[in-house]
């Protein structure tokens, strides 16, 4: 059975200013889109989700041990039906490592817009 939502995704630690692929892996996902809103950007919904992948995989993977404060690029793309890969995201996310395990977070704010209610939304 064919994958209904393919996406390639590919994390790099950056490395005195130079991004290194440690990884990529393909994965049949839709969250990248979930609570998106044809309005916006893709990005204000992929971004945070892409720094969830990284730290699921940090978490999963044995041999590449983060430390506190590295920076990471995850970079998603949409495989398409023939093959072809559409950007979705880029994200630049800061690793911290403690006692509770490993927290990816994206660098900069993805999303800073109001909301119908007044507050001031950043994901």
């Amino acid at each position: 059975m064919s994958a209904l939502h393919p996406h390639r995704v590919s994390y790099y630690r950056i490395h005195k200013g130079k991004r290194v692929l440690v990884a990529t892996e393909d994965v049949d996902d839709f969250g990248f889109y979930l609570g998106w809103n044809r309005l916006d950007p893709v990005a204000h919904t992929a971004v945070p989700y892409a720094a969830a992948l990284l730290e699921d995989h940090l978490t999963r993977r044995t041999w590449t041990q983060p430390g506190s404060g590295e920076r990471w690029w995850v970079t998603v793309h949409r495989i398409l039906p023939d093959g072809s890969l559409r950007r979705a995201c880029d994200a630049e996310v800061s690793v911290t490592v403690d006692s509770k395990g490993v927290k990816a977070v994206p660098r900069r704010p993805v999303a800073n817009r109001a909301c119908r209610c007044g507050r001031k939304e950043v994901a």
